[in-house]
C-alpha cells in the first residue's frame, strides 16, 4: 500500500534540512547583508557622532553636499551600462544572418514614382517583343545582308 500523504508530509517536517541545503546565492547574499549592516552601522556612527557634535542644520548641508557627488557616479554607472548596451546591440546586428538595416519608410510621392518607373520598363519590354517589332528587326537584318 502506498504511504499516505500526511505521513510524508509530517515526516519531512520532522526532518531538519537547512543545515545541510545550502542555496546556490547564500554566498552572495551574506556578502550583500554584511555590507548593509556595516554600511547602516557607519551611518548610525556617523549620523550619532555628526549630531553630537554639530546641530541637526549642519547635518542636512553635509548630506546634501554629499549627494551631487552620489548622483554624479550614479549617472556616470547609468552611461556607462548604456554604452556597454549599445555595443552589445551593435555587435548582435554585426553577427545576426538574418538582421536586416532598417530602412526609412517611403511615401507617397516615392511610391508613385517607383510604380510609374515599373510600369514604364515593363511597357519597354513589352515593345521589345511585339510582332511589330521583331517584324521591323527581321526586315533590316534582311536588308543588311543584301547589301552585303
Amino acid at each position: 500500500m502506498p504511504p499516505n500523504v500526511k505521513e510524508v508530509a509530517l515526516a519531512l517536517e520532522s526532518l531538519d534540512l537547512s543545515s545541510h541545503v545550502l542555496s546556490k546565492y547564500a554566498p552572495l547574499t551574506s556578502e550583500l547583508a554584511a555590507e548593509e549592516e556595516q554600511a547602516t552601522a557607519a551611518a548610525a556612527a556617523s549620523a550619532s557622532a555628526a549630531h553630537d557634535d554639530e546641530s541637526s542644520e549642519q547635518v542636512v548641508g553635509l548630506h546634501h553636499a554629499a549627494a551631487p557627488a552620489k548622483l554624479q557616479q550614479q549617472q556616470q554607472h547609468y552611461e556607462h551600462a548604456q554604452d556597454v548596451e549599445k555595443q552589445q546591440q551593435q555587435q548582435q546586428e554585426a553577427d545576426s544572418y538574418w538582421h536586416m538595416p532598417h530602412q526609412p519608410e517611403p511615401t507617397e510621392e516615392s511610391r508613385r514614382q517607383a510604380l510609374i518607373d515599373d510600369i514604364l520598363r515593363e511597357d519597354e519590354i513589352r515593345q521589345m517583343f511585339t510582332v511589330d517589332r521583331i517584324v521591323a528587326n527581321l526586315v533590316a537584318e534582311k536588308g543588311d545582308e543584301r547589301k552585303e
